[in-house]
């Protein structure tokens, strides 16, 4: 993994998109928690809308807070996916590795503040599977 520092400025982001739409690319996807942190992430997406492409993001909900999450939606994002590893808190931080359930329950709620398309990812494993029906 890269640090941040080595992440690219909005100006080369931005030009990227404007190439991307023009080659037909209509949906970028920018996958895990790290454009959530990026100080730069409200101006990607920003840039990505400003090209006319539909901004989505794939995440754990780690490290978002809600400050960013409402940045990150002014600033054009369409779709976020979040993703849970159970229907159980205990399960699901077991999988996961962190204790981390209970902040995307944080999210979700967050999001229903805003006009944003969401997908939940569930992870099916075998510590999980019987929880099936309480998703």
């Amino acid at each position: 993994m890269k640090t941040r520092s080595n992440e690219l400025p909005t100006d080369v982001w931005s030009r990227i998109f404007r190439e991307a739409a023009a080659l037909g690319v209509c949906k970028p996807t920018s996958p895990a928690a790290s454009p959530s942190l990026a100080p730069t992430s409200s101006n990607s997406s920003r840039s990505a809308r400003a090209a006319g492409l539909y901004v989505n993001l794939i995440t754990s909900g780690l490290p978002l807070d809600e400050t960013k999450l409402a940045a990150l939606i002014t600033a054009g994002l369409d779709h976020i996916q979040l993703s849970f590893q159970g229907a159980r808190e205990d399960t699901a931080n077991e999988i996961s590795g962190t204790k981390s359930h209970l902040q995307k329950l944080r999210v979700l709620d967050w999001l229903r503040q805003h006009r944003v398309a969401v997908t939940l990812n569930f992870v099916i494993h075998r510590r999980n599977i019987d929880q099936l029906p309480e998703c």
